[in-house]
């Protein structure tokens, strides 16, 4: 098992830092628009987290980021009408990623975005995405560990690394794309 780093993702996606300003990624003005993944993370990390918004777009998913909302320009200014259409875009979302930056541990939206898509789509469709700060470690949370997990590793029949969802406490585990795009399981092979 190989988590991603961010010294992983720097080197792979090096022109995220400060991409915030300038991005070119647009949040789609349908109100029903879905999308693959509703990305949990701390907002003080965004560098990065755009680093792993562009990891998995490299896999052909759709994420939506929560401050591409307008409502999100001014974040003083969060209040239960902000609350309200997160849950909406929850609504539409197929699945919840919760990446683990640096500072997840202190993110009070984190654990609120969690809980919320527990309820509306349950625990199968949430999968932790664990950021080592080197290549080794990563530094779990205790209830994070009831969720799927996120590695990447090579296929068994070729050399090409894959972002794979595993289930916690036993040997199964899919691609990431079949978990979300086509509602399976992890299972063993």
């Amino acid at each position: 098992m190989q988590y991603l780093s961010i010294a992983s993702l720097r080197k792979e996606f090096p022109r995220a830092n400060g991409f915030i300003q300038d991005s070119t990624i647009q949040l789609s003005e349908d109100p029903e628009q879905s999308y693959d993944i509703f990305l949990s993370h701390k907002y003080l990390d965004k560098d990065d987290v755009l680093r792993i918004k562009e990891k998995l777009a490299s896999y052909n998913l759709t994420v939506f980021i929560d401050w591409e909302l307008e409502e999100f320009e001014d974040r003083s200014k969060i209040n239960k009408k902000v609350a309200n259409k997160i849950v909406e875009v929850m609504k539409r979302c197929n699945t919840l990623i919760y990446s683990t930056t640096k500072n997840y541990s202190s993110s009070v939206w984190m654990p609120w975005e969690l809980g919320v898509f527990h309820g509306l789509k349950g625990i199968d469709r949430i999968a932790i995405l664990p950021i080592a700060t080197s290549d080794e470690k990563y530094p779990g949370t205790e209830y994070l560990e009831l969720y799927y997990y996120i590695d990447e590793a090579e296929g068994s029949k070729t050399s090409n690394k894959y972002l794979w969802v595993n289930a916690s406490k036993d040997d199964n585990y899919i691609k990431l794309e079949s978990w979300i795009k086509e509602n399976k399981q992890p299972y063993k092979r």
